[in-house]
């Protein structure tokens, strides 16, 4: 059984992931199985984007190369 993914969400992530809806759980399974990884237009940070079972498709901007992973915000794009 492989370990969980150790993550940090910064206060700014939370704050977004309650205001749009979006829990944990999809936020750890859009860090688990991204279906695309982009830059992010910030240095040292990546853009990871997946579409979820239930049809929803969340964006998580997060520090590369972070231990444990530093989300920064989170979103559903439009």
């Amino acid at each position: 059984m492989s370990e969980p993914l150790s993550v940090d969400f910064s206060r700014h992530a939370r704050q977004r992931m309650a205001e749009r809806g979006i829990t944990e759980k999809e936020v750890r399974w859009v860090l688990a199985a991204p279906d695309l990884i982009l830059p992010s237009g910030q240095p040292g940070k990546k853009t990871l984007r997946a579409r979820l079972g239930n049809g929803r498709q969340i964006s998580v901007i997060i520090v590369d190369g972070s231990e444990p992973l530093k989300v920064v915000t989170v979103w559903e794009p439009s």
